[in-house]
C-alpha cells in the first residue's frame, strides 16, 4: 500500500511477520531523521502531511521517518518485542546512523533500540520518557488500561488528554482534542490496552550505560505522566544532556515553542540553547 500527496509525504508499510508496520517518509535531505511518537488511541499516519508541515525547517537536511507499531500485536507484546519489530523495519528501510527522536512511549522505544543496535542511532533525543515505570506512572496507567477496557467515550479521551496537556492548553484546545481522540475501534482499544500493559513492565535502568548515541533528554516540570527526574537520570546514565521544561506538561514537545529549535541545534551541533 503506498500514498502521496502534494505536501510530498508518502505513507507505506513494512511487512513484520504476520502483521505490518506503517510509516510515513517526508523530507528529501542526506541525513536521516526517524520520529518515533507516543501512545495514541489511533495511528497517526492521518496526521503525516500536518507533522511534515511541523518539521518544515528539517525538510531540506533531513528525510524523515515517521514510524509507527506494528498494526497487530500480539496480547503479551512488550517495549522489547515492539524494538525488534522496529529494528526489522529499520533494517527493511535501510536506515542506520540516524537521528532519532523518541517521546513518551516512542522514547521508551528508542532507549530499547539504541541498546540492541547501536548502529542505528547516531544521535538520540528522549522526550518526556523514562527508563522505568515509577509508582505515580503505574497508577495513571492502570486508569489509562481500565478506560481503553471500558470503551467509553468521551471520558476516555478526556482522561488521556487532561493527562497528557497542560490545564490551560488542554482548556483551550479541549474540543479539538475529544474529537481527534474519537472514533476508536475495537481495534483500536486492543492496541492501545496491549501497549499500556506493555509500558507497565518497562525498565531499561541497568542498561542505559550500553547506550552509545549522543544524548538529550527532554523533560518537564508539570509532567503528570513521568518525572523530570527521569529524564535526569537517562541523561546522567548515558553520559548525555537534559534539559528541563519546568512550566510545561507531559506534551512538551508540542506545547513548548522553541522545542524545534532546541531539537535542531543538537542535532546539528549538540547545543541545546
Amino acid at each position: 500500500m503506498e500514498d502521496s500527496n502534494k505536501s510530498n509525504v508518502l505513507v507505506d508499510s513494512v511487512k513484520i511477520s504476520d502483521t505490518e508496520l506503517f510509516y510515513a517518509k517526508f523530507g528529501h535531505g542526506k541525513k536521516i531523521f526517524v520520529i518515533l511518537p507516543g501512545l495514541a488511541p489511533k495511528s497517526l499516519m492521518p496526521l503525516a502531511p500536518m507533522v511534515a508541515q511541523m518539521y518544515t525547517k528539517f525538510l531540506d537536511s533531513y528525510t524523515i521517518y515517521m514510524l509507527d507499531r506494528v498494526t497487530n500485536p500480539a496480547d503479551d507484546y512488550t517495549i522489547q518485542d515492539m524494538a525488534r519489530d522496529t529494528i526489522k523495519a529499520m533494517d527493511e528501510l535501510k536506515i542506520k546512523d540516524a537521528y532519532m527522536m523518541g517521546n513518551s512511549m516512542g522514547g521508551m522505544l528508542a532507549q530499547a533500540i539504541a541498546i540492541e543496535r547501536g548502529d542505528l542511532v547516531k544521535k538520540l533525543v528522549l522526550s518526556s520518557t523514562a527508563p522505568s515505570i515509577s509508582e505515580k506512572s503505574r497508577k495513571l496507567f492502570e486508569e489509562w488500561e481500565k478506560a481503553g477496557l471500558s470503551k467509553k467515550q468521551p471520558e476516555f479521551a478526556e482522561l488521556l488528554g487532561s493527562s497528557i496537556y497542560s490545564p490551560s492548553y488542554y482548556e483551550k484546545f479541549k474540543e479539538n482534542i475529544i474529537v481527534a481522540f474519537g472514533g476508536m475501534t475495537d481495534a483500536d482499544y486492543r492496541r492501545f490496552v496491549i501497549f499500556v500493559r506493555a509500558m507497565l513492565k518497562f525498565d531499561i535502568r541497568s542498561e542505559l550505560p550500553k547506550i552509545k548515541a549522543s544524548v538529550l533528554a527532554f523533560g518537564a516540570g508539570q509532567d503528570k505522566v513521568f518525572s523530570a527526574e527521569q529524564s535526569e537520570e537517562i541523561a546522567s546514565k548515558t553520559g548525555g544532556k537534559a534539559f528541563i521544561y519546568q512550566e510545561y506538561g507531559h506534551a512538551a514537545c508540542d506545547e513548548a515553542p522553541d522545542f524545534l529549535e532546541r531539537l535542531w541545534n543538537f542535532f546539528e551541533n549538540d547545543k541545546t540553547n
